[in-house]
């Protein structure tokens, strides 16, 4: 099963403002993740350092995912390039 993961840390180079309990980030700050993926990158306790460990650029994939939004072959190959 897949999750909507939102990405929850700031980043100034994306213009990403830091969001957290009860602010929720923008819906193009999302990727797709496992459930199981999901609750270890909320429970990790440093979500950067949990995204560095799975070698993502989460704000990357997420805006070029927003990008391609509604092409699933375009947004299933930027999946890919980072599996």
């Amino acid at each position: 099963m897949t999750e909507c993961c939102h990405v929850r840390y700031a980043d100034a180079k994306a213009a990403k403002p830091l969001t957290g309990i009860g602010i929720r980030p923008d819906d193009c700050f999302t990727v797709p993740l496992c459930n199981r993926h999901h609750r270890e990158q909320h429970t990790y306790g440093n979500e950067r350092l949990w995204w560095v460990s799975k070698h993502i650029e989460p704000i990357f994939v997420a805006l070029a995912l927003y990008r391609v939004s509604g092409d699933h072959e375009d947004g299933s190959k930027i999946i890919e390039a980072w599996q």
